[in-house]
């Protein structure tokens, strides 16, 4: 036994099923024999008098009366009068679920809406995640096909010489500072001073005594004054791209460049260059060496410059 569509005094057809009244309580329930073949249209809930395609309001996971297509994301499926899901990566299909007109999300090119690119993946939902931030590509499990910068190995963890840190939300890996083979956490953290630097005592990897450093002084504050450490950065946040200890002069035992010392090589004396005292003279190896006792001051140990006064020599 059919539905059918019924005209009430507003107009409208209403479906009624008539299929378990006897004809007499068919009759009884609406007042009149049920017209002929008069049902709304599937697509419809309710539709005009006289006009059964014409929808005044939609029927499951329709809208838009008076035609009540499928709404977005629903198709309807040949030979089906029912809207059925569309994949979850369609915002729009046809024909099937998989046959997208649009994709939903951030995919791209329908029909079968992929993932937009190899730096993200699918996790099934609508919207492709990006790649962890250890890589640069890969596979739709996450699993690295190429690792993000300064990456390495089949984990893509931070090549030497680089830390992980956090920068705008994101795992990124940094280079440790010059003076650093290794560093942690900042890049002025070295776990290990550079090698062939002669650096020593990590984490601040100082220049030893005799030599100076050509990052200038091993201390940093970051411009708000919110941390402190040592580094080989100015407050211009400019990095020293020289990690290796310089040899101070001769004549210095510390330095702050080659040749300008800050603390004497003993015997010498006189900051900043440190010359011999009396009774000595710089010799070959720029040491100093004894005069000869005759001479209070010399050029080399043949030659006096001035003759020493407490022996009677002139």
């Amino acid at each position: 036994m059919k539905d059918w569509a019924i005209s009430f005094c507003d107009g409208a057809y209403r479906t009624m099923n008539f299929e378990n009244l006897y004809e007499e309580d068919k009759v009884a329930s609406v007042g009149f024999e049920p017209p002929v073949d008069t049902k709304c249209h599937y697509s419809c809930d309710t539709c005009e008098t006289g006009a059964t395609d014409v929808c005044i309001t939609c029927g499951v996971n329709r809208v838009g009366e008076p035609d009540c297509p499928c709404k977005d994301g629903y198709f309807e499926a040949e030979g089906s009068e029912e809207c059925t899901q569309c994949s979850i990566q369609c915002l729009t299909c046809t024909d099937s679920a998989d046959n997208c007109d649009s994709c939903a999300g951030n995919r791209v090119n329908y029909p079968d809406c992929d993932c937009p690119s190899t730096a993200t993946y699918d996790t099934g939902e609508a919207i492709c995640p990006s790649c962890p931030d250890e890589c640069l590509e890969c596979e739709a499990d996450g699993t690295c096909i190429t690792c993000a910068a300064h990456r390495t190995g089949t984990d893509c963890t931070c090549e030497e010489g680089h830390y992980e840190t956090i920068i705008l939300g994101k795992k990124v890996c940094e280079i440790c500072d010059v003076r650093c083979e290794e560093c942690t956490s900042t890049y002025y953290n070295c776990d290990e001073c550079a090698v062939g630097s002669l650096r020593t005592e990590a984490p601040e990897c100082n220049c030893p005594s005799g030599y100076y450093d050509p990052c200038g002084d091993n201390e940093f504050h970051y411009p708000d004054g919110s941390d402190y450490g040592t580094g080989s950065v100015t407050i211009n946040m400019e990095r020293c791209s020289e990690g290796a200890c310089v040899k101070c002069a001769t004549e210095c035992y510390t330095c702050d460049n080659t040749n300008t010392c800050t603390e004497c090589e003993s015997p010498r004396v006189g900051l900043p260059e440190c010359p011999c005292p009396d009774h000595y003279y710089s010799d070959e190896d720029g040491n100093c060496a004894d005069c000869n006792y005759k001479c209070e001051t010399c050029s080399n140990i043949d030659t006096c410059d001035t003759c020493r006064s407490d022996v009677n020599r002139i």
